[in-house]
Order: structure tokens, then sequence, then C-alpha cells
């Protein structure tokens, strides 16, 4: 619809022949701010009138003079202070519903120019449990994923866990001391425990540090003890976090891990390149990468150390080896990075360190979505009775309990199993959209009875709507498809749902090209879904005499109801057709 826009008002800036017109020049439209004042609006006016020495109420007087001979609007207006506003008309709006009414893409095709795009995203630690902080991180990345795939780039998903360092020398060592086996069939939460305990025996014991440290030399140099409870941990982990990803409905699979442990290899060949390219330089023993415009509280220059002076490498080492497996042997030309707001300077530090090191050029986009804190209902930190960090699992629990409730209330003819499958999908998906809705930058406050509401920008919110075209539709005894009938738009409720139907194209493309943006398109879908309840409060269906009109009114819901669900699929949340 807006490259459409566009080139009507290419086309009348051209006609307007004495019009000076910058050859790098952008034409801007966007759904207007006011529905009174017309459906999209442009500010070419503002944006020519300096290159024009003219004012830009008057410019946008010319160009909207010449608009008003075209066909699709209805009316052209002007504002101050040289706003165009266009209001389409009704034949046009229902020729292009109709163009899109049997498409499951909703006629938006697939780029022409793709790329390799790896995005590293959830990332949990070994031996410990996944907790609230990574719900942002593993739902934010999911829906980038999506979006991305959904415009036919090559997407893939690295789960870069923690799976190496220091921690499991200092868990190992514990195990063995206190003659703790692990087995397949433990508990998460032990190895969570048995972590806290060692490292508190970590920080008071200074015997037991060095043997620590001791043991993380042996797991590395390939010690078969250290191995064979190491390699336990992984398994038992993997199989942790895999549940709670197929619990939560995201696409990360087992052949998706990635832990510091598998570049432990490449470590050396990174190295060696670095070393090559004179970029590592010597500092107290250790390798370092000094990086412009890094200092620290002293005014000095602050490194990235790559190799410490005992020869052991850090977290910075093997996301700088990522990074290189990334761009050298999986050809990726976009790196994207979902993780918390507070290693904003090791990201900035590591996208300085890449192109310092010659391994990125023009090509390579190199992003960082920081994402904030989720609080309590009060504004403080989102923690259990007692102090701790509430986790993962807890949570996903609790709004599957809470949502099969609601589900419960509203069908209680249902079957149980019926109503947990929905409670399911309806709880998975509040979690989801009251993460996605904020600007992921932001710190948001979890407050149960507003995520689960009925109203207001909620996941239940959308689910509601789409239910109520089910529900249509099952009253009429038609089968869950298209009508091989035309979309007529002719009320005011059906000219401004028709509108914001067509206006999705447009907000994915701009989000494509700015991915931390998944907040506009849950804004979108609150905004479509108010638009078709005004629809269904003011246009009758089913009391109608006239069937064209019926069916008209029934596709125009149809396509309602494809696009929340090509929306909210987008952001990882499942439909359900009935609540």
């Amino acid at each position: 619809m807006i490259n459409l826009l566009q080139q009507c008002i290419q086309k009348a800036m051209t006609d307007c022949t004495d019009l000076i017109v910058p050859n790098d020049f952008e034409i801007i439209v966007q759904p207007s701010s006011r529905d009174r004042l017309g459906d999209y609006q442009t500010t070419v006016a503002l944006q020519l009138a300096k290159p024009n020495r003219c004012k830009p109420l008057v410019l946008a007087d010319k160009i909207a003079q010449t608009l008003k001979k075209e066909a699709l609007f209805t009316k052209v207006s002007t504002a101050m202070p040289g706003f165009i506003n266009l209001t389409l008309e009704n034949n046009f709006l229902s020729t292009q519903l109709n163009a899109r009414s049997h498409d499951p893409r909703l006629g938006i095709k697939k780029l022409l120019r793709t790329e390799t795009v790896v995005v590293d995203y959830s990332s949990p630690n070994v031996a410990k449990e996944m907790h609230i902080g990574h719900l942002r991180s593993t739902v934010i990345g999911d829906a980038v994923v999506r979006l991305l795939e959904f415009f036919g780039h090559r997407v893939i998903r690295r789960n870069h866990v923690g799976d190496w360092g220091t921690q499991f020398g200092m868990l190992i060592e514990y195990l063995l001391e206190k003659d703790i086996t692990v087995t397949d069939d433990l508990a998460i939460a032990h190895l969570n425990a048995w972590y806290q305990a060692a490292k508190q025996k970590f920080d008071r014991s200074l015997d037991f540090s060095d043997r620590a440290r001791k043991r993380v030399q042996k797991l590395q140099q390939g010690d078969p003890t250290s191995r064979a409870i190491w390699q336990r941990l992984v398994v038992l982990s993997k199989k942790n976090f895999q549940d709670i990803y197929i619990q939560l409905d995201v696409l990360l699979k087992a052949e998706d891990w990635k832990g510091e442990s598998d570049y432990q290899e490449l470590m050396p060949q990174v190295i060696k390149d670095l070393e090559k390219k004179n970029k590592l330089t010597y500092d107290q023993g250790a390798q370092v990468i000094f990086l412009d415009g890094f200092v620290d509280r002293d005014k000095k220059n602050l490194p990235m150390i790559v190799k410490k002076s005992d020869g052991s490498y850090l977290y910075a080492s093997s996301d700088l080896a990522a990074a290189y497996d990334r761009i050298h042997h999986l050809h990726a030309t976009r790196l994207i990075y979902l993780a918390d707001a507070r290693q904003q300077q090791h990201f900035n530090m590591l996208f300085a360190a890449l192109h310092q090191s010659d391994w990125v050029s023009d090509i390579h986009r190199l992003e960082h979505i920081a994402f904030g804190s989720v609080l309590a209902k009060d504004g403080k930190p989102f923690k259990t009775r007692s102090g701790g960090t509430i986790p993962l699992q807890t949570l996903l629990d609790e709004a599957e309990k809470r949502a099969t409730r609601i589900v419960q209330e509203k069908t209680p003819d249902l079957a149980q199993k019926e109503q947990q499958r929905l409670g399911h999908h309806l709880g998975i998906g509040a979690l989801k959209y009251a993460d996605l809705r904020n600007d992921s930058i932001r710190d948001y406050r979890f407050d149960w009875d507003s995520i689960l509401s009925l109203e207001g920008k909620t996941a239940v919110y959308l689910q509601n709507a789409y239910v109520r075209i089910h529900a249509l539709f099952r009253k009429g005894n038609l089968p869950w498809k298209p009508l091989q009938v035309g979309i007529s738009i002719h009320s005011p409720e059906e000219h401004a749902l028709a509108v914001k139907l067509l206006a999705l194209e447009g907000l994915l493309l701009s989000i494509e090209s700015q991915i931390s943006h998944l907040y506009r398109l849950c804004h979108y879908l609150y905004e479509l879904a108010q638009h078709f309840h005004k629809f269904y409060e003011y246009c009758p269906i089913w009391s109608l005499a006239e069937e064209s009109q019926q069916y008209s009114r029934l596709q125009l819901s149809y396509l309602t109801a494809t696009t929340l669900a090509v929306g909210m699929k987008l952001l990882g949340i499942q439909p359900i057709e009935r609540m």
C-alpha cells in the first residue's frame, strides 16, 4: 500500500513541472495520526519547501491539486504547516482487499534481496535453572527469527550457552568433594542448589577456590573424570532447557545449541589471525585488543582481553570466536544479539573489535537488541517471597494455570484436555505479548491481572477478536475458509477496518529494517482488534436482510482473522478459536 501511494505522490510531483526535487529524495507516507483527517499523510511539502524556497502549505496545496485527479482518493486535503492528508476511495479499498483475501500471506511478498542472518538469543547457563531474566531474550529473539524468516532471509538460530569456564571447575570440584553423582533423572533445581553452595564455598575458602581453578584446567585439558561429569551436566541441562522451549512454543531446537565449549578449538585460529594482522598487544602478560574510544574511569585505554596471562580464554574470547565462525564459516552478513542492556558496553567493544580486526565490512550489520528488566507490580525487582529469582518454569506453569481457569469459566462444556490446550496457548501468548508490547530497552512491570485482562493491550484482547470471528462462522454453519465472494466497503467502520488491514505490509517492512521495534506490531494488532470490535458492534451480519452484504462482511471478518493470525504468529503467539 505504501509503495502504491508513493508512486502516486511521485507522479503528482513530476506533474508539477517546476518542482525542484533532490536526487536522494525519499517520499515519506505514513498512516494518519487522526482518522478524521484522512487515512494517510505525507510530509513531502515540508521536505521540499526549503530547496524550492516556498512556504510548505503553498507547496502542499499545489501537490494536492494534482493528487485530487487520482481515482484512488475520495478526498485530498492539506493542513498546517504543510501536511497532505489522503482519504482512500471505498472501491479502491475493496479491490485491494479482494486481491489479498485468498492469500495466507496477505499479498506480502518475500524480499528480493535476502541475507544470511545469525540470531543469538536465550543463552542460559548449564547447571542453572532458567529464570525470568531469560524470558525476554528468548521471546524477543524468537519473534525476530520469525519475522526475518517471513521475509525470506536465511536465519541461523544460535543458543550461545554458558557451558565453560571457572564456574564448572567450581561445581565439578564441589560434586566430587561431596561424592554427589549426577544422574539423568536429576531435577535441574538440585544442580542450581549445588551451584549456589559451590559458589559460597568458592568465595569463602581459598583452598577450595584454588582446587576449583585447577579443576578448570583439568577440564580444559580433557581429564576423563572432569569431562564425564561436565558432559552429564550438559545433557541434563539441555533436556531441561528444551522442555521449556517446547512449553514456550519457540523455534529453538537442540541443534541450535552452541556452547562456549564449541568454540574452544577455534580460539587458536582466532588468535593467529589477530596476531597476523598485528591487532593484539601484550598487557601484563595477557593478549588484548586496545579499542579506539573505550576508556576506564581513569581515562586509560580499556582493553578487550582475548587471552589471559595463564593461557585461558574468557567470555569475550568465545564471543569473538563465535563471531569469527558466523562471518567466515556461516557467511552471515547480519549478526543480531539479544542480551540484557547491562551488557551494552560488552557488545559495543565486541563490535568495535570485529571492525578493528577487519572481519566485517560495509556489507555487514551488527546489532545488539538490548532489553530492560522485568519488575514486580510495585516497580521493584520481580523476585520470590524469599528474595530469590523466579524460575522461568514456575512462571510458565502459573500462566497456563491462570489462563486455563479463564477458559473453564468461559467454556465449561469443553473437555478438560481441550480446556488445557486452549489455556496453554492463551497463557503463553499472554506472557509473550506482555513482554513484546514494550520497547525492549525499557523495564516493564509484571502484573497478572493486567496481562490476562480482556480489555486493553493484551494477547487476550486480540484472541477475543479472533474467537468472535470463528463464532460468526460457526453460527452460520460455515467451514473455516475464505468465502467465494467479494468484499464491498460502504460504512465508516468497514472503511476504517479496511485501511488498518492494508497497513500491515508497510509496517512489517519497516520493522524488518529496525528489528528491535517489534512493539509496533503489538500496537498494530491491538488497534486492528479495536477496529474489528467497533465494526462488529455497528455493522450487523446475520441480522441483515441483504445476503450479499452479509457475506461481504463475513469475508471482511475472515480477512481480519487471517491478519490477526499472521501478526500473532510472527510474535510467536498461537491464535485460539474458542475461549
